[in-house]
């Protein structure tokens, strides 16, 4: 029969060692808990490790997907509700203007009806979504249109009033205008 001598050292050496392993999984058990997440995902899963990070990649991709999707959702119901007030403001505008061509209407009320609805467009055409401009195509960052009666004229008003004026002979605020 043989004896075999175990030294002192290796009997402390277990119990530290122990000890050691035991803080340690104490740690990854407290972190497992808190984040609902495997400490070491290759320890705890092995081989299938690949299909877990690439489920994870996929998930956040698909979060991202939806998340443009609100973002575009939001742009388009802000389009779509502009879009219908200028188709309302539009049939208003004719029923006015057709109103204004009879006689003994008030031609003045109509043109600063007329203006106002320009107004109210231009302030459409300006809605926003998120902080960009929805009309504004790739310049989303930029107005789509400036204010058209605006002074000095703006330069849309001014390329109307040189294209008058070039037609006619005469500027649109010439009282002869009556008379085209």
């Amino acid at each position: 029969m043989t004896t075999t001598m175990i030294s002192s050292l290796t009997l402390w050496n277990v119990a530290r060692i122990s000890m050691s392993r035991t803080e340690f999984m104490i740690g990854a058990v407290t972190q497992e808990v808190a984040s609902g997440r495997h400490y070491d995902v290759g320890l705890a899963l092995g081989i299938d490790t690949a299909r877990t990070v690439d489920a994870r990649l996929i998930i956040e991709d698909m979060d991202a997907i939806a998340s443009m999707n609100n973002v575009a959702s939001q742009r388009i119901s802000t389009m779509q509700s502009s879009i219908g007030a200028m188709v309302d403001l539009a049939r208003s505008l004719f029923a006015e203007a057709t109103q204004a061509g009879q006689a003994g209407s008030d031609r003045a009320l109509f043109i600063e009806s007329a203006r106002s609805k320009l107004a109210t467009v231009t302030s459409l055409l300006s809605a926003t979504s998120n902080g960009t401009y929805v009309f504004s195509g790739l310049a989303s960052l930029s107005p789509p249109v400036t204010d058209y009666i605006s002074d000095p004229p703006s330069v849309a008003q001014a390329g109307v009033i040189a294209a008058f004026t070039s037609e006619f002979s005469i500027a649109p605020d010439n009282p002869a205008v009556v008379a085209i």
